[in-house]
């Protein structure tokens, strides 16, 4: 009779199983919640930011594919893509709030209608707030002496094409088109179900009718 061998590495396997199963739900929650896309966005938003800030001085372009793509520092006291107004301090506290209000805005819609949420939508909001985060740090703590300012550094199209923007730019952008888009498909798909929906019982009713009709024919 063979007796069960108590091996330490069998009981950390043992045991390692058991936390990996218990994980799995949590695991699956975490990467359809989408919340990692926001994080890896925003980091990688600071990230670039800062290396272009600390490597590059203002108005340096390193060009990547002429006449195309490069890495342009630029400090812009606006908003996305540049917008700006004109007075300094002005500037500064009308986008900062602005920032702030929009931060506040997506956090409570996601939280408010988190469970009734889509993939797609959940996606969505999450690169939204990453965008909206990462230049509200830029905004607070970026400062030229006289303007709060976001760094951007993606340039497209040479000098004068494109304006400069940066990863938080790229992801309201992208992040506001993917909602705008999904909330259409959507409401397509649904006007499509509703007019299926107003056509099958007519249609039935026709069927039954013309049923009567064959039935009274084959009696005469």
């Amino acid at each position: 009779m063979s007796k069960k061998v108590n091996c330490p590495f069998n009981k950390f396997t043992s045991a390692m199983g058991k936390f990996f199963h218990k994980m799995v739900p949590g695991l699956k929650w975490f990467f359809f919640s989408f919340i990692w896309l926001g994080v890896l966005l925003f980091v990688l938003d600071i990230v670039t930011k800062t290396i272009v800030k600390n490597n590059m001085t203002v108005s340096q372009e390193i060009v990547l594919i002429p006449n195309f793509l490069s890495i342009h520092y630029v400090q812009n006291s606006g908003m996305a893509f540049g917008m700006d107004l004109a007075d300094d301090t002005a500037n500064t506290i009308f986008w900062i709030v602005v920032s702030i209000i929009g931060a506040l805005v997506l956090i409570g819609i996601t939280i408010y209608a988190w469970k009734k949420l889509k993939g797609v939508s959940k996606a969505a909001l999450m690169i939204m707030i990453a965008g909206t985060l990462g230049n509200l740090i830029d905004r607070a703590f970026y400062t030229n002496g006289t303007r709060h300012f976001v760094v951007d550094w993606i340039g497209f199209f040479g000098p004068n094409g494109f304006p400069r923007f940066n990863i938080a730019d790229a992801s309201l952008t992208v992040g506001t088109v993917m909602l705008v888009v999904y909330l259409i498909v959507i409401e397509f798909i649904e006007d499509n179900k509703k007019k299926k929906g107003l056509q099958t019982p007519s249609n039935s009713g026709e069927i039954e009718v013309s049923k009567k009709e064959d039935g009274k024919k084959d009696n005469e």
